[in-house]
């Protein structure tokens, strides 16, 4: 008797109606593509970063590109007049073009263009560093 209650209890078990909501399979996460866009704005941030770098390692030492140097061949204010201008104006030329819309692609080539540069100003920030001050 209790196996024929069993087995009636278990087939009315399967029949009944779940109160639970039914489980959907996993989706994959859909992640935007990234436009290169922050990796742009990093890139600015290096060069501006790397730039500072160079005009405190530099500062009061004798300049060897004589466009930057100043009164007694030496880097002061001339240089980093000089250097402020360029980089700003690399950067508003970069800045107008990526107001445009360009694509992601482009968006990340100017990004290496400005971290290669950044590098070589770091660099050279590091050797200027270790000649000694007048």
């Amino acid at each position: 008797m209790f196996l024929i209650v069993g087995a009636l209890g278990a087939s009315a078990a399967d029949n009944a109606v779940s109160l639970r909501p039914p489980v959907a399979p996993a989706e994959p996460i859909s992640r935007p593509i990234h436009s290169g866009r922050n990796l742009w704005f990093a890139s600015v941030a290096a060069l501006a970063v790397t730039n500072t770098m160079d005009v405190q390692s530099s500062w009061g030492k004798r300049e060897l590109n004589t466009a930057l140097a100043g009164q007694g061949g030496t880097f002061g204010v001339r240089g980093v007049l000089l250097k402020a201008g360029i980089t700003a104006g690399v950067v508003g030329l970069e800045f107008l073009v990526m107001r445009h819309g360009p694509s992601a692609k482009l968006r990340r080539k100017l990004a290496a263009i400005n971290f290669v540069d950044a590098g070589v100003v770091g660099t050279m920030a590091v050797r200027n560093w270790q000649v000694p001050s007048p």
